[in-house]
């Protein structure tokens, strides 16, 4: 029985202090083992470590554990991002669409690992599409939740940044475009290049720029297709090209 079915059984049990304070202490006993929280340890005695207990409680209690089985979609690409996962155990696959717009593997990861972020901290859609390997639990937090996450943890907004760019550079090294950089520095040039990037969401049939604006902007089209127009004497609208994913486009 997982906790949805628990919860609609005995619903009155879950809504208990003693519950909350269980799932409190689990969340933040989880949180520990996680590289990311290391910034949270205060000292070390001996073998042991001792960690800020209180605002990993209190971050704690903004996650929930949740349950997958083997092979299941926990969002696709596109999808409006809701959530910010962090995995206690098991495994999940990272997909992406090639040029030709085919599924491809680009990632894997597992305990301990994070996904979803990038949705959250720039108000994107999904860049990305995740599927559990074998059966998986995550800590589940909500984006109404991510403020008081970000107020709370505000140390680790740099951590997440930088694996931000780093997840972008690995889309700009599938990106012809990009694929003559050479890395010969003991810093990533795509991972700083990653950091100039910003996703932006566009619906079908919105105008990215139109003809004879002012350039302000050069774009990398990570997924979808996009139409190039141009407008004749007549007045009336022309296509004269498309662009589908990993081409770019404004670069002049």
């Amino acid at each position: 029985m997982d906790q949805y079915q628990a919860t609609q059984l005995c619903p009155e049990v879950f809504e208990t202090e003693v519950y909350k304070t269980i799932s409190r202490r689990r969340n933040a006993n989880t949180l520990k083992a996680i590289p990311l929280f290391s910034s949270f340890q205060k000292k070390q005695v001996g073998p042991l470590q001792k960690f800020d207990d209180e605002r990993l409680a209190q971050i704690g209690d903004l996650f929930e554990l949740v349950q997958y089985e083997e092979d299941v979609e926990i969002f696709k690409i596109g999808d409006i991002g809701e959530s910010f996962y962090f995995i206690k155990k098991g495994e999940v696959d990272v997909f992406a669409h090639d040029d030709r717009d085919n599924e491809i593997r680009v990632d894997r990861l597992t305990d301990s690992e994070w996904f979803g972020e990038i949705s959250l901290v720039e108000m994107s859609r999904r860049t990305a599409t995740i599927r559990t390997r074998c059966p998986t639990l995550c800590l589940e937090l909500h984006k109404e939740q991510f403020a008081t996450f970000q107020d709370l943890a505000p140390e680790l907004a740099a951590t997440i940044e930088s694996v931000i760019a780093i997840r972008k550079s690995k889309a700009l090294q599938k990106t012809p475009f990009f694929q003559g950089v050479i890395e010969n520095k003991p810093w990533s040039k795509l991972s700083l290049l990653g950091e100039l990037f910003k996703y932006e969401d566009f619906d079908k049939h919105e105008n990215v720029f139109k003809q004879g604006e002012k350039g302000d902007s050069f774009y990398l089209l990570i997924e979808g297709h996009v139409t190039v127009l141009i407008t004749e004497e007549d007045g009336k609208e022309h296509a004269i090209d498309q662009h589908g994913p990993k081409l770019v486009f404004s670069e002049k």
